[in-house]
């Protein structure tokens, strides 16, 4: 024990002396948080990539058939395949962020429509912007407008006057996010987007001075001189995770503050942490695991400096693109979806969007914790092989 604490103060003293590595992993992430904290805040002007949306229909009838019909002639939405899904599986599916929206036209729609009654409901998925909300109900609203136009002039009462058939659809049709504070519903903002994302890649950034500190040290002979010293690499191992975990946390908590308390301070959404706080403690101990073991790793793959610096930094990058960092994963065709799942960063994220947006607890953070965990375990076996070779050589 007196030996792996001082192998692990060893290297708090070299990342306190590298005060631009630090200022790097603390400044670089914060900055980006509230850089895109409040840039997201703003509506979007236009859209690329088309809403997504799937449809219940449990009228039957055909004027909900005419309304479908008309909303899948509509440009920048689509409806998504769900075929033989019950209303439940697809609430399942919106509610885990796999579709934006669920339209459900509910059953005597004609009927409810003409007497004022609730007649559609629009369910919202946690991690959906409240611009793409806005844009989806104007829609909706817009189509029952042109298909039942007449029915709903003659309910309040001449045609043409279009604010009351305005007043009408606020009747009708609701909206229900599935994102819930228990005290009622709200919208999530940018900041329930944008901390988890780029708090993930700062916390696998730490790669970058994590494996240069290994390469330098093999380079000047420090490891080979601690191996003669009756060190094990297990011990090693072990003296490298404990100290680099700790700063993740420390990343950890600082940007979580910066959400809570900073960005609403500037004026921006306030950052709110609905789960349970162990399961927040599960997800950032997995992750920061599986960062600092892919910074061992890539630190025994490399043979300098450069080397260190530049696979650690592009794979970095990689992963955050493919796993959802840098653009939300359900504004990415079905193959990026698909390969998103391989990305670590993809595991990490899901696991804190669980917690901040759908209230989870350790039980549904579990998975994707024993991903991160198990991809730690593969990486710390790998880095193990790898440094006995390097000291055969």
């Amino acid at each position: 024990m007196p030996v792996l604490i001082n192998l692990a103060h060893k290297e708090l003293l070299l990342q306190r002396r590298d005060l631009h590595g630090l200022l790097l992993l603390f400044a670089m992430p914060c900055i980006f948080i509230l850089i895109m904290s409040f840039a997201l805040s703003e509506k979007m002007d236009g859209r690329a990539s088309p809403l997504g949306y799937l449809l219940a229909d449990e009228d039957g009838s055909e004027a909900s058939a005419s309304l479908a019909a008309a909303l899948d002639a509509q440009e920048g939405i689509h409806r998504v395949a769900s075929p033989g899904d019950d209303v439940q599986s697809m609430l399942e599916r919106v509610r885990g962020d796999q579709v934006q929206f669920l339209l459900l036209i509910r059953k005597d729609y004609q009927q409810h429509l003409a007497a004022g009654e609730l007649a559609l409901r629009l369910y919202v998925a946690p991690g959906t912007e409240g611009v793409l909300t806005q844009v989806f109900s104007a829609l909706v609203r817009e189509q029952v407008m042109k298909t039942h136009l007449d029915k709903l002039a003659e309910l309040t009462g001449g045609a043409g006057n279009l604010k009351a058939i305005s007043a009408s659809l606020d009747t009708v049709f609701k909206t229900t996010s599935l994102y819930t504070t228990g005290i009622g519903e709200v919208t999530p903002s940018s900041v329930q987007q944008s901390v988890p994302a780029w708090l993930l890649f700062a916390m696998f950034f730490i790669s970058i001075p994590l494996s240069t500190t290994i390469v330098r040290e093999r380079s000047q002979g420090t490891l080979m001189r601690l191996r003669s010293m009756g060190v094990s690499h297990s011990l090693l191992l072990i003296g490298k995770l404990l100290p680099y975990i700790m700063i993740n946390l420390l990343q950890v908590a600082a940007m979580l503050a910066i959400g809570v308390y900073l960005i609403p301070a500037l004026g921006g959404g306030k950052l709110e942490i609905l789960g349970s706080l162990w399961a927040l403690l599960l997800v950032a101990m997995a992750s920061s695991l599986a960062a600092v073991s892919y910074g061992l790793c890539v630190a025994q793959l490399a043979q300098t400096l450069e080397q260190a610096t530049i696979v650690a930094g592009v794979f970095n990058i990689i992963m955050a693109a493919v796993g959802g960092i840098m653009v939300p994963r359900y504004v990415m065709p079905p193959v990026m979806q698909d390969l998103s799942v391989f990305s670590p960063m993809a595991w990490g994220l899901d696991g804190f969007l669980e917690i901040i947006l759908r209230a989870g607890d350790v039980k549904d953070v579990a998975p994707d914790a024993m991903l991160l965990t198990g991809f730690a375990v593969i990486l710390l076996a790998l880095a193990s092989v790898l440094a006995k070779q390097h000291e055969k050589r």
